[in-house]
């Protein structure tokens, strides 16, 4: 389990479109999702080329809410990535590792479908790629969000919505 020093988002309404064609887009996605990483807050690698620092460690964990792909219904769907973004992400958009883990309860056809959007997130060529089944919890309460991977032994994020410009202009 690792300690992570500053949260970079409280639980985010998210909606992620990709039309390969006019009219329905091939895929589409409404998802919750928890993000926290080693930076300080707000994370200056999304406003940068580059890591602040040789690396950029995170935790994402996204809890789907209605989507689908092509036939495949995408609803209740959890996955969680933990990874590495490097110091070349900005630069040669190559990221140091990856594990996307999947709650059991996402099933095969899901977890299929799910992949292509998963490395989209990013954008990156991943130097290690690792997938994993784990289970995982996202559980809100008023501000609080907590996320665990594994029961929490392999990954717990705990996150406080703090009531700032930033944040009112994210949500």
């Amino acid at each position: 389990m690792r300690s992570w020093k500053q949260i970079s988002l409280l639980s985010l309404c998210v909606v992620i479109l990709l039309a390969s064609t006019p009219g329905k887009p091939a895929w589409q996605m409404k998802a919750d999702y928890v993000e926290a990483c080693s930076c300080h807050l707000f994370c200056p690698c999304y406003f940068n080329k580059h890591a602040e620092h040789p690396h950029c460690e995170f935790n994402m964990a996204v809890k789907v809410r209605d989507g689908y792909s092509g036939n495949t219904n995408l609803a209740g769907a959890k996955y969680w990535l933990t990874g590495d973004l490097g110091d070349e992400w900005g630069t040669n958009k190559k990221g140091d590792w990856v594990v996307v883990s999947f709650d059991p309860s996402t099933n095969k056809e899901q977890r299929d479908a799910l992949a292509p959007m998963i490395l989209k997130t990013y954008g990156l060529e991943w130097k290690e790629l690792k997938v994993q089944e784990a289970p995982i919890q996202v559980d809100r309460t008023g501000d609080i969000v907590t996320a665990t991977l594994g029961g929490g032994q392999l990954a717990t994020m705990k996150l406080k919505r703090e009531d700032a410009p930033m944040a009112k202009a994210l949500c």
